[in-house]
């Protein structure tokens, strides 16, 4: 089930390269929903609390999406998921990273690496990212897990 969605929002990010500006935020959403999704339906113990927790993280997952697939071009969020990836595999728990988009000096992140876990086999690791863009602010937390090659797959 992981590596089915893994692999859909591997397309998805592919997708994203060829879109355009207007189809990020469409992207962005649907990809939010579907990691959402995931993570919610890892919550919970017995059927009822998990389908609650898959709602409530697709709902999350759809609005952030929605709002950095709007504010970040196509290039940002490959530089920026790049970022992700190299605090990953760098940083020590707690540590504190910062991007700066290349395109717009107004436009910067922070990743703050957390805690490693184990998935259904698969090391991964916690991760929150602040995004800052013309003074606004959008808080995200997330994680990342390793692939069958070993790299790291945001989620």
């Amino acid at each position: 089930m992981i590596s089915k969605i893994i692999s859909y929002v591997v397309l998805a990010v592919i997708l994203i390269s060829c879109s355009t500006r207007e189809n990020n935020e469409f992207l962005g959403k649907m990809i939010g929903t579907a990691v959402g999704t995931v993570v919610g339906s890892k919550l919970g113990d017995g059927d009822n609390t998990k389908a609650i927790y898959s709602i409530l993280g697709a709902a999350g997952g759809y609005l952030l999406g929605k709002e950095i697939g709007r504010i970040l071009t196509t290039k940002e969020q490959n530089d920026l998921n790049q970022n992700i990836i190299n605090s990953l595999n760098s940083s020590e728990q707690g540590e504190t990273t910062k991007w700066q988009s290349k395109e717009d000096e107004d436009t910067y992140a922070e990743i703050i690496t957390k805690n490693k876990n184990n998935i259904d086999g698969r090391e991964c690791r916690e991760y929150e990212k602040i995004l800052f863009k013309n003074g606004k602010e959008i808080k995200e937390k997330s994680q990342a897990c390793r692939n069958n090659n070993g790299d790291w797959v945001i989620l």
